[in-house]
């Protein structure tokens, strides 16, 4: 059997230095991506919640959708998202996960294009369902946008905020979702915040320990105030990856002034210095021995903004634009 490696939605560039024999084969989207995806309650984790976690869970529950889609009368993929925004016209914003409409190849392992003949139905908190038109999608983040009138009003999510270098591992943290076949029913996955950063180009990802399914992706992570603090992204991985709300956040308020998808370059590549490997640690504090916290310079783009700056590999941001900086999310909302 050939081994094909997964489908990574954030992968930046061309990797030729994998080895291909160390792939593990658990980490690849295997199977039909339109086969139907088991509830949360169907891992170990999520099913005996906590009063707690469902308290948390349905202060969220009234803006979390589940997302069928279809390539012409063919069942595609199956997710959750949030409504983002609510208007008094019933005019509703969901915010999801770009990997409901990827087109499959023959492998069943998604493209970076869209599916032919694309058809997308809202299953909302009202129990309606309702067709949803596709506004804007984003390969870079992984996000989809999806808009639809409702026949009732609907609520929006309420929006928190992250700061990972505050955020304590061990956080506890809830995954809620809605499964997309009738009743659909309302769904919970709790874990917790972790620091280790997943291993993906994209450095704005976080992970938990939430155990979500296929058909989670795309959902909301919350706190226990039921504030959405990020998306989440499936991934047969041991940590679920999101992306938190800040960069989501930011990315739809730039869409909706300008009309036209920009992401941030800064010309270098960066790392918490809470999260750094160990030897990359000691060679940074060799040279600044009295810093215990900031962002790490792992590499320097040649003739970038940063390079020219005077930017070197192995140094330290803690203060940028006359603002602390803790964490490489806070540097980059700078």
């Amino acid at each position: 059997m050939i081994k094909r490696r997964a489908f990574n939605p954030w992968e930046r560039s061309d990797h030729p230095d994998y080895d291909n024999s160390f792939w593990n084969e658990k980490e690849y989207y295997t199977g039909d991506w339109a086969n139907k995806r088991p509830m949360f309650t169907e891992r170990p984790d999520n099913a005996c919640c906590d009063f707690k976690t469902k308290q948390a869970g349905l202060k969220a529950s009234h803006s979390v959708v589940a997302l069928v889609s279809y390539t012409g009368d063919e069942l595609l993929s199956q997710g959750c998202g949030t409504i983002h925004e609510a208007d008094e016209q019933n005019n509703i914003t969901v915010i999801t996960s770009a990997n409901l409409i990827r087109r499959p190849s023959k492998n069943n392992i998604a493209e970076n294009s869209l599916a032919d003949d694309l058809k997308v139905v809202v299953h909302a908190p009202d129990y309606a369902s309702y067709e949803g038109n596709i506004c804007i999608y984003d390969y870079h983040y992984n996000l989809l946008v999806i808009t639809f009138k409702s026949d009732t009003p609907l609520q929006a999510a309420r929006l928190g905020t992250i700061d990972d270098f505050s955020k304590k591992v061990d956080d506890s943290v809830i995954a809620p979702g809605r499964y997309f076949t009738k009743p659909f029913d309302f769904m919970v996955a709790p874990g917790y915040f972790r620091h280790d950063r997943c291993d993906y180009d994209c450095k704005e990802l976080s992970g938990t320990t939430c155990d979500i399914t296929r058909c989670g992706d795309g959902g909301p992570l919350i706190n226990l105030c039921g504030e959405i603090i990020g998306i989440n992204f499936y991934h047969l991985d041991l940590l679920t990856p999101f992306l938190p709300i800040n960069v989501v956040k930011k990315w739809w308020k730039h869409y909706k002034l300008h009309r036209e998808l920009r992401h941030p370059y800064l010309g270098f590549d960066a790392t918490n210095f809470y999260v750094a490997d160990v030897n990359l640690i000691e060679r940074v504090i060799r040279n600044f021995p009295n810093i215990s916290q900031g962002v790490i310079v792992k590499t320097v783009m040649p003739e970038s903004s940063a390079h020219y700056a005077g930017l070197e590999q192995d140094d330290i941001i803690v203060r940028c634009d006359g603002k602390t900086v803790d964490s490489f999310l806070q540097e980059r909302g700078i």
